[in-house]
């Protein structure tokens, strides 16, 4: 409601307030205020529009900087988010391939005959960390065995009463953990070509990830840090 307020200037009347119940000049004013605060603020030639410009550009496009020391702009000079469309591409890419078995049944035809070697919590985890090092060794992409061994296992996770985080963290200790290790993998190529080194010379100084599985494995036989859905009817391992 817009209300618009008059003073009579007159000896026989007082203030007297009009208001007008009408949407479309509420908008209308508005929309005359916001013209001109953008006429303003993003005039081409205005500071503030520079300045916005600027830091999207390097946003999108990256930034080059030129202090004087190599290092320094070694540092800072980066490809924005340009630079990140293959990497973008690839979890897409994963995403949409696992959607696509899972539409199939095909992830469930594999679960299923993983599933019967399964007997308890400690198996069901060794299953899921020997599928995640197998993706990794098979696909070669940390991603593609992050999302597919994630849906492969969730439903059967719920089913037996263990909260998601349990697959979440035994897909961290292994597809994570591991994807370094295996010099096809595209973590294991990255590492290798930024350290100069090449995978099968580091690997054995990577302690924590090649415990990382096997610890995930223990805390399933144990039942150590294993954490069950609250007031669920699943059937427990």
């Amino acid at each position: 409601m817009l209300s618009v307020s008059l003073t009579l200037q007159n000896k026989s009347t007082k203030d007297v307030m009009i208001e007008i119940d009408d949407p479309k000049m509420d908008q209308s004013l508005i929309a005359m205020i916001d013209g001109k605060e953008y006429k303003f603020n993003f005039e081409p030639h205005s500071n503030l529009h520079n300045t916005l410009d600027a830091v999207w550009r390097a946003m999108s496009n990256g930034y080059v900087s030129d202090s004087g020391d190599a290092g320094v702009d070694a540092l800072l000079s980066r490809g924005g988010m340009w630079s990140m469309m293959n990497t973008i591409w690839l979890i897409l890419t994963a995403l949409t391939f696992g959607a696509v078995l899972e539409t199939i049944g095909l992830l469930q035809r594999i679960v299923n005959s993983i599933l019967t070697l399964v007997k308890g919590t400690g198996s069901l985890i060794t299953a899921v960390v020997t599928t995640c090092i197998g993706t990794n060794i098979m696909a070669g992409d940390q991603y593609i065995a992050i999302v597919l061994p994630g849906k492969m296992y969730r439903a059967e996770f719920a089913r037996r009463g263990l909260d998601a985080k349990n697959l979440s963290r035994t897909l961290e200790d292994s597809a994570t953990m591991t994807s370094v290790l295996i010099p096809w993998n595209t973590c294991g190529a990255y590492m290798a070509a930024t350290l100069g080194v090449p995978t099968l010379v580091y690997l054995p100084f990577c302690f924590f990830n090649i415990a990382s599985p096997f610890i995930s494995i223990a805390y399933g036989i144990t039942h150590f840090k294993i954490a069950k859905i609250e007031s669920s009817d699943s059937v427990t391992a």
